[in-house]
């Protein structure tokens, strides 16, 4: 049983060996990993290769204008974009695909204050 304020490291975490963990791979082609805890060479669970390579950019561009003492007219422009790969491609690859090729949104927003103190 782990416990997680546990002193030492090792008693907060398990460290499985290839008796306990085996990657497969499926009919799909897609690692799995099962893994049997308690080594009665039965599966306990399984779960998909957690491996993943993810990017994202998000930019904002912000013009303020204060037409009158007190009263601002704000317009706003965000663009981003976000992507998912394989975590085996090139770190080029995946920021050309996932960021750069990836479709952006595009939000416009436009804001107006009014002092009507005199």
């Amino acid at each position: 049983m782990n416990e997680a304020t546990a002193e030492k490291f090792t008693d907060r975490v398990n460290f499985y060996d290839e008796n306990q963990i085996q990657e497969i791979t499926n009919t799909s082609g897609r690692s799995i990993f099962s893994v049997d805890e308690n080594r009665d060479q039965i599966e306990d669970y399984s779960f998909n290769n957690p491996n993943f390579s993810f990017a994202q950019l998000q930019t904002n561009l912000v013009v303020r204008w204060e037409y009158i003492p007190g009263s601002e007219l704000f317009f706003v422009w965000a663009r981003g974009s976000v992507g998912n790969r394989d975590a085996a491609d090139s770190l080029r690859d995946g920021i050309r695909e996932q960021v750069l090729n990836a479709p952006a949104e595009d939000t416009f927003l436009i804001k107006a204050t009014y002092r009507f103190v005199r």
